[in-house]
């Protein structure tokens, strides 16, 4: 009922509009246009487009006189718009561009000035918002079809419709827009035609005039030829005999070239001709012009020198005058040939030249080393002199080294000594101390060697002191006869070097020991007890090296450590020792009877052998050692001691260990004990256990005094340790198979009883025949089971816990099994029907789908290249497993197959009964179903994928078109690179040869779309270089401001170097022409920032590199400058300085001399006007100090004859002043002063989107 009210409705909206629309043709259904289509209507209504009628009858008016190819579909929407399967904007598009072309005359519309079909369609859709458009051709072979729609052709129909939903101007905005392109490049492509026939007529013409051009140069060259003979008739070589028949032919050949229209060919042939003509010219002329030549590199060649010796010289003059004469007559005879020999004779001169240059540089430097080596001799002289003093410098280094050397390691080396001497004299005391102590065996003689040891490190140490001593007196001396003998000789550092190197030292004699202990011979018999702790006969005299004694030494006090260290554990640590182990004897005697009398109740541990054996060997060993001590106390430490030390530890492990059992462990055996009895087992294998334990306690103390019992006890305690661990287990392991298993057995099998009732009931078998499939029974699982169960508790009545928890595990795991099985018997039988007819659909299902996908894989086999068939196709990449679909429907029609035939025989398996057989074989179709389906997805998938990616291809060209549109225009820019152009234009070589690929179909999809992708990426990369280009060409501009501005920074200086007055140093005229120089190029790189397509970041590097060369410039004229103004600036002081010299007078005869200072001022005058500012300065400041110093001299010898001259004044008057007094009778007194001046100078110093359409929106 709704739908036949919607139909009325849509009818008389329909019928409503077709009465207010006239001049355009108003339609409901898309298919109306395509059926009633004519050439003279142009605008196609659809919807209420709220635009009235007048302007729709003044756009059909319009579409009459301006587009006849046009056709105009305005929509206010597509919505309920369909056409074969297409709906919506699709179907509307579908309908024109399939329809038109090809169901009415639209694909027969051409246009007049080309003769291509011409048909253009512009669609609407108000209420989506979009355009549609199609072009025939005309327009898509200018650049005006469907795939420059979006972004271009687009832009006026968005813009009206974004400026007020102007439908009107958008559509005659769009078609002016498009028609008035096509106009303009219809008019170019004539234009292009008329220039390029214009051009061919120009060539042509050019080509026409070919022939007589050449017959007018062969007539000259036989002009010139003819006078050339006269002239030089001796000349008939190939210079004068031109190939001219050649020549001639070769008019002929080109005008019928020419007529041919030929005219590449002819101008080649025109261009060859020519050459060979303008080569005869270039021959006559150059041997016109080498006439002339000859005769001076003759006397050239006859005046160069060559003298004696120089064979170099004289070959190449040879073979120079060789080359020229025969040059000279192949010139003469007209043969090219002379031009490569005269060239040959110049390079052998200038190969004289350079022979005779090199020659005399080797006179001059063979010359200069005679003089050196004369010069060398003299000074060889002098520093013999001087090496002859310096000689004794590398043994004096060696010697000092060495000296000092074992100075330093001998450096407290010697302090031990002392206090082994200190320890041993008092634990051993001296040789004769050593007899009144009565010690014998092992410890007198390790007394005794310990006493030589150390007497012989005393004498040892003595003698390194003595030979340190007497090489002290020779490489350092501390008397002035033996310095100033080292001074000059070596002699005494190679005797030091001896005597510390290799030189033998020691004693051989009483007197020798004497000698090196530092004292007399009656000394040393008064005082031999005190130095020595032995007697000197027991010494055996030695004699070694100074490097052999000290090794000797450190050998010997390392004996002599280890002796003492064994003498102070037997002297001292043995009666300390045997107090311990006497006071552990007695306690562990003690503990024994206590565990002892604990033996009388329970018979366990009575520790009878350690009571009469073990403890009393241990006492004895004591007494013995005790006994020994007295006389040998190191051999009764070392060899006695460590035997009762043993049975005392062993017996105290053994103790603690039966202690600690019968705490703790016990007690807790006894309750395991009462537990096993209360659950009905049998536990005398406890009772054999612990006899055993006593057994070995007994044999382990009677062992231990014939062998240590280590291991034995080890054992004892690991075999306790577990012995209390067997018997907790038995207990957990018996309560653990009373208990849980045996009721969760019971429960199982009425389980089982219950299962066979339900089965038998559903299924209509007897019980019996239910749950026992063979492997696969619960029955034979509990069966099994019971018999583990009992087999574990006769292991727990042995004592074996290990066996029993195998075997309680393993009947636990079949009471699992059993319970399983009975569930899944179970649920077999539940779900038996339903899998069966869920798989049997499911196969009809996959059945059905198989044909379906044999046709898209042969579709992949017939259509494609074959590699489309890899699974790796879409990836481009390897996979592992199947490497392609071939055999994928084979696959899985064979699974198929294969599980259609299980179904029989898992319904026979549940007839009798095997349900879980029956479920397997239901588990196994289901797999096979799984895997088919799997098969036959993979060939779909894979013909989508191929599918996806043929479809994707045109939109990602498109794209790409698109992106080249606009890249032109970006290109087309002065300021992108020509490297870019280069990579644009590859691009687009790529993206042609894509689309003409993509045309003919086939072949691999997947591969096009992958590159259809790559070339997108290109034009990405193309657009990122432009913004780069453009970006690389604003641095550039940019740098080439700054270093313009660099420049003119400098122009001060220039100025000032300019109009200072001060010549110019070279480092200044360098810097200044380099400024020019850069200021030049500077200029060359902006005019070729002005070209276009220039590679600019090249250009950006050369503007730094030079604006780097401006800051250099800059700072040398900086540098200079300022040396220049310090130079003027100090000449300037110095000449005041002359000048204050030159003014100043003496009135009391000081001689002055005023040239001082001068010379110096006028050299620094002169460096100045050569521009060595630095030289000047300092000139200039050395000549006014010397001014400076002179009128100072001056000053102060002025100033001393002023205070003489006073001084004489006043002695004058004082003696006048006593003559008065003399004479007068009154006296007065008188006070002269005197005053005296100085002077003294100063100076001062200074640093410085398959319709064939193409959609867009607004």
């Amino acid at each position: 009922m709704n739908r036949v009210f919607l139909s009325l409705v849509s009818g008389l909206l329909f019928l409503a509009h077709v009465a207010q629309a006239d001049g355009e043709r108003s339609f409901f259904r898309i298919r109306e246009v395509i059926e009633n289509w004519i050439p003279e209507r142009h605008l196609w209504i659809s919807g209420s487009l709220g635009v009235s009628q007048e302007r729709l009858d003044e756009l059909e008016t319009w579409l009459d006189g301006n587009a006849p190819n046009w056709t105009v579909v305005l929509m206010e929407n597509s919505r309920d718009q369909s056409h074969s399967g297409r709906s919506g904007m699709d179907a509307v598009e579908y309908a024109l561009g399939e329809g038109l072309s090809n169901e009415t005359g639209f694909g027969r519309l051409v246009d007049p000035r080309t003769g291509e079909t011409n048909g253009a369609v512009f669609v609407l859709f108000l209420k989506e918002r979009k355009f549609s458009y199609f072009a025939s051709d005309v327009y898509d072979r200018r650049g005006l079809g469907e795939r420059y729609w979006v972004g271009r052709l687009d832009a006026p129909a968005i813009r009206a419709m974004r400026n007020g939903g102007r439908i009107v101007d958008a559509v005659k905005d769009t078609i002016t827009s498009i028609d008035t392109s096509l106009t303009r490049k219809l008019e170019q492509e004539a234009q292009e035609k008329r220039l390029a026939e214009l051009e061919r007529q120009k060539a042509l013409d050019e080509a026409k005039a070919y022939p007589g051009r050449i017959r007018k140069r062969i007539e000259e060259a036989e002009a010139r030829l003819s006078a050339f003979s006269e002239k030089h008739p001796k000349v008939t070589g190939s210079l004068v005999t031109p190939e001219f028949g050649k020549w001639r032919a070769s008019v002929s050949y080109i005008e019928g070239l020419v007529s041919e229209a030929n005219l590449p060919k002819a101008r080649e042939e025109f261009r060859s001709v020519n050459q060979a003509i303008d080569h005869f010219h270039e021959g006559l002329d150059r041997w016109e012009e080498d006439l002339p030549r000859f005769d001076p590199i003759e006397e050239e060649i006859r005046r160069h020198l060559e003298p004696a010796g120089a064979g170099l010289v004289a070959g190449s003059l040879a073979h120079a005058s060789d080359a020229l004469k025969a040059a000279r007559e192949n010139h003469a005879a007209g043969e090219p040939l002379y031009v490569s020999q005269l060239e040959e004779s110049l390079a052998a001169l200038g190969d004289a030249k350079r022979h005779l240059r090199e020659w005399e540089e080797a006179e001059a430097r063979r010359i200069l080393v005679t003089r050196v080596l004369l010069i060398v001799a003299l000074l060889t002289l002098i520093v013999l002199l001087v090496v002859a003093n310096r000689l004794r410098l590398p043994q004096k280094k060696e010697a000092v080294a060495l000296y000092l050397g074992w100075k330093e390691q001998l450096r407290g080396r010697f302090d031990e000594l002392f206090q082994l001497m200190d320890r041993t004299g008092l634990l051993v005391g001296s040789s004769r101390d050593l007899e009144e102590r009565g010690y014998s065996g092992t410890t007198e003689s390790l007394a005794r060697e310990t006493i030589r040891t150390v007497d012989e490190l005393f004498i040892m140490s003595s003698a390194t002191d003595r030979v340190m001593d007497e090489a002290g007196r020779l490489i350092v001396p501390r008397s002035l006869p033996g310095k100033l003998l080292n001074l000059f000789s070596s002699h005494r550092y190679r005797r030091g070097i001896r005597l510390l190197n290799a030189e033998p030292i020691g004693f051989e004699d009483r007197d020798g020991l004497a000698e090196i202990l530092g004292v007399s011979e009656s000394e040393e018999r008064k005082r031999k007890a005190r130095s020595l702790l032995g007697r000197i006969e027991d010494y055996e005299p030695f004699k070694l090296s100074f490097a052999r004694l000290v090794e000797a030494y450190d050998s010997r006090q390392q004996l002599a450590g280890a002796n003492l260290v064994r003498l102070a554990a037997g002297i001292d640590g043995l009666p300390q020792k045997q107090q311990e182990l006497l006071g552990a004897v007695e306690r562990l005697s003690d503990r024994a009877d206590e565990w002892s009398l604990l033996a009388n109740e329970d018979r366990l541990f009575p520790l009878e052998a350690m009571k009469t054996s073990l403890l009393p060997e241990a006492e004895k060993g004591l007494a013995l050692s005790a006994d020994l001590g007295r006389t040998d106390p190191v051999e009764s430490f070392e060899n006695l001691l460590p035997f009762p030390e043993r049975l005392v530890t062993e017996a105290r492990i053994l103790l603690d260990r039966i202690g600690q059992f019968r705490e703790e462990d016990l007690p807790r055996l006894l309750e395991s004990r009462e537990k096993l009895r209360e659950l009905g087992r049998v536990a005398a294998w406890m009772e054999e256990g612990l006899a055993g334990f006593v057994r070995r306690s007994e044999e382990i103390s009677a062992s231990v005094p014939h062998s240590s019992a280590a291991e034995s006890l080890v054992a004892f305690d690991d075999d306790l340790t577990r012995f209390t661990g067997r018997a907790l287990a038995c207990v957990d392991l018996t309560s653990r198979a009373t208990g849980n298993l045996s009721e969760r057995m019971a429960a199982l099998h009425e389980n089982v009883s219950e299962a066979r009732r339900d089965l038998g009931s559903r299924i209509g078998l007897s019980p019996e025949r239910l749950l026992v499939e063979p492997g696969l029974s619960p029955v034979e699982k509990l069966e099994t089971a019971r018999c583990g169960i009992e087999v574990a508790l006769s292991a727990i009545d042995r004592g074996e816990s290990s066996a029993a928890l195998e075997d309680l595990d393993e009947a636990e795991r079949c009471l699992d099994d059993a319970s399983e099985l009975i569930g899944l018997s179970l649920e077999s039988a539940g779900n038996h029907r339903e899998t069966v007819e869920e798989l049997k659909r499911e196969l009809g299902e996959l059945e059905t789908s198989l044909p379906s996908a044999s046709e898209k894989l042969r579709d992949l086999q017939e259509n494609y290249d074959p590699s489309v068939l890899l699974f790796s196709a879409p990836y481009g990449d390897q996979v592992n497993g199947p490497q392609s679909v071939v055999d994928c429907i084979g696959r899985a029609a064979r699974l198929l197959e294969s599980a259609e035939g299980r179904f029989a025989t898992s319904e026979e398996a549940f007839a009798d009964g095997a349900l879980i057989q029956a479920g397997g074989l239901l588990e196994t179709i289901a797999d096979e179903l799984g895997f088919a389906r799997h098969q036959i997805a993979l060939v779909e998938d894979h013909h989508a994928s191929l599918k996806s990616a043929e479809a994707a291809i045109a939109p990602s060209l498109e794209k790409s078109l698109s992106r080249d549109s606009d890249l032109g225009v970006l290109t087309s820019d002065p300021r992108t690179c020509g490297s870019t152009l280069t990579e644009h234009l590859s691009a687009v070589k790529r993206l042609e040869s894509l689309i003409a690929e993509h045309a003919r179909g086939g072949g691999d999809p997947f591969v096009r779309l992958r590159r259809a992708v790559a070339v997108g990426e290109e034009f990405n990369a193309v657009d990122d270089g432009i913004r780069a280009d453009w970006k690389a060409h604003a641095l550039a501009e940019s740098a080439a401001t700054g270093a313009r501005a660099a420049l003119a920074f400098c122009l001060s200086h220039l100025r000032e170097a300019e109009h200072d007055g001060v010549p110019d140093s070279e480092a200044l005229t360098g810097a200044i022409r380099r400024h020019g120089e850069l200021s030049s190029e500077l200029d060359r790189i902006v005019l070729a920032l002005e070209q276009p397509h220039e590679e600019w970041p090249d250009w950006y590097e050369r503007i730094n590199a030079l604006t780097g060369e401006i800051g250099e410039v800059r700072s040398i004229l900086e540098a200079e400058l300022a040396a220049a103004r310090d130079a003027v600036a100090e000449i300037a002081a110095a000449s005041a300085s002359l000048a204050d010299l030159h003014r100043w007078r003496s009135r009391h005869g000081v001689g002055i001399n005023r040239d001082a200072g001068a010379s110096g001022l006028a050299s620094a005058k002169e460096r100045l006007a050569n521009g060595r500012y630095a030289n000047a300065r300092e000139l200039a400041i050395a000549a006014r100090g010397v001014a400076l110093h002179e009128l100072q001299q001056a000053q102060a010898a002025e100033s001393a004859k002023i205070r003489a001259a006073a001084a004489a004044a006043a002695a004058a008057a004082a003696a006048a002043s006593r003559r008065r007094s003399s004479f007068s009778s009154s006296s007065s007194s008188f006070r002269s002063s005197s005053s005296s001046r100085s002077s003294s100078g100063f100076s001062r110093s200074s640093s410085s989107s398959g319709s064939g359409f193409r959609r867009s929106g607004w």
